[in-house]
């Protein structure tokens, strides 16, 4: 048996215990999630909150916002108490295989991920010309949805559910969900899944998310934790309109060189050359491919080559996946971009690189579970190193003592 203490989304502290001994129980709830809430009414996951702690009956576990339910409901993955399955997915960079398994994620991870976490707070959808004005949701308020989830068929729009995701109003004022979902059944399939991004972003927060990095190209991906959620609002998006496809290589670096000659001698940014790379791009600091990077890079005769390179594939897979991505905007942007950096390296000064570093920061930051944990592991991570220093001339020093104490008595 094992107890952890957890901070909880919405600022409740939970003390759970872990009993895997003690028997499961099961749910008559015909509803998404019955193993869990199962889980919940059971003695192998007992959840304590307040002062002083008191365990979480049926109603309170009702009361829960939905954000601390399914970080439970993630702690009670990592312990093994629920089944998991173990994803393949491919690389977003080189289509290297990768397996993400969240049962295998560290249970202490857990324990202060989400402190100062960001409260979820209502915000307004915007969708073909209406506001819909949604909030965060309850266990018992979202159970309607959890419900219909259970039938495993398209959902039905209707006013019960609405409320069970959140809906509260078309903007100002139609507050009658009756005619709110009238509304909403006539809007197109993308429309919706505004609608249902909207209510996981709700449901869950930022930091919910367990990172996994490519051995062969090291671009970092971002999983969502716990896995499986309610909605996949993804199976949804628009496919591109019809228009010219995406150029081929050849092509592409002709237009590249193109841009690249006019914008060097307007940006009066001599000295660069162009590279177009159509292997596996390289990632930034992040972990994200670049469309674009810039390098000094040593000659073998004492000079330097400034080199401006973009990477193919990222603008294709780009241009694939992301409906709006202009990639010809996009390359007269990366380009000028990328120049920027050249003359700011010749000035001695890159504010552009510390920005983007700061950037990166930021998205590590989210990943660790925000700038209370990242400055918590990295003084860990300090403390570890000191230790391991320690650890490593002390038994040197001390030879080198001895060695002193055994010279000085033989000079005697």
């Amino acid at each position: 048996m094992s107890v952890r203490r957890v901070q909880l989304p919405s600022g409740l502290v939970a003390h759970v215990r872990i009993d895997r001994g003690a028997r499961t129980g099961t749910s008559k709830e015909r509803v998404l999630y019955a193993d869990m809430l199962a889980l919940l009414a059971s003695d192998r996951f007992v959840v304590q909150t307040g002062e002083p702690p008191t365990r979480l009956d049926a109603r309170a576990v009702d009361a829960l916002a939905l954000r601390d339910f399914h970080v439970l409901r993630d702690l009670a993955i990592r312990s093994k108490l629920l089944p998991s399955e173990k994803e393949i997915v491919a690389c977003d960079n080189c289509d290297a295989e990768l397996v993400f398994d969240p049962s295998a994620l560290p249970v202490e991870d857990l324990d202060d991920r989400y402190e100062d976490e960001e409260q979820a707070r209502e915000v307004d959808v915007s969708l073909e010309k209406i506001r819909v004005r949604m909030r965060p949701v309850t266990v018992r308020e979202a159970r309607p949805l959890w419900h219909e989830l259970r039938k495993n068929r398209g959902l039905d729009i209707t006013p019960k559910l609405l409320g069970a995701m959140g809906v509260v109003r078309i903007e100002p004022d139609v507050s009658d969900l009756r005619l709110v979902a009238k509304r909403l059944r006539a809007l197109s399939d993308e429309s919706w899944s505004r609608i249902e991004e909207a209510f996981l972003d709700l449901a869950y927060p930022p930091r919910a998310i367990a990172s996994i990095t490519c051995a062969r190209c090291e671009t970092v991906h971002d999983m969502e934790v716990p896995w499986p959620r309610e909605l996949e609002p993804g199976l949804y998006r628009r496919s591109r309109a019809e228009g010219a496809p995406f150029p081929d290589a050849t092509d592409f670096e002709a237009r590249a060189w193109a841009v690249a000659d006019a914008t060097f001698r307007r940006m009066n940014a001599g000295g660069l050359t162009l590279r177009v790379e159509l292997g596996v791009p390289e990632v930034d600091a992040g972990g994200v491919p670049m469309l674009g990077s810039y390098t000094d890079e040593p000659r073998e005769d004492g000079g330097t080559d400034f080199v401006v390179r973009l990477y193919y594939q990222t603008f294709e897979r780009s241009f694939r996946e992301e409906v709006d991505f202009d990639w010809s905007h996009e390359l007269d942007e990366t380009i000028e971009h990328e120049a920027q950096h050249h003359l700011y390296y010749l000035s001695g000064h890159d504010p552009m690189d510390a920005q983007e570093r700061a950037e990166s920061e930021r998205h590590l930051i989210r990943r660790v579970g925000g700038d209370k944990r990242y400055r918590k592991l990295q003084q860990r991570a300090l403390l570890s190193g000191v230790w391991e220093i320690v650890r490593v001339l002390v038994p040197a020093l001390a030879l080198v003592a001895l060695a002193v104490v055994v010279l000085s008595r033989c000079a005697e």
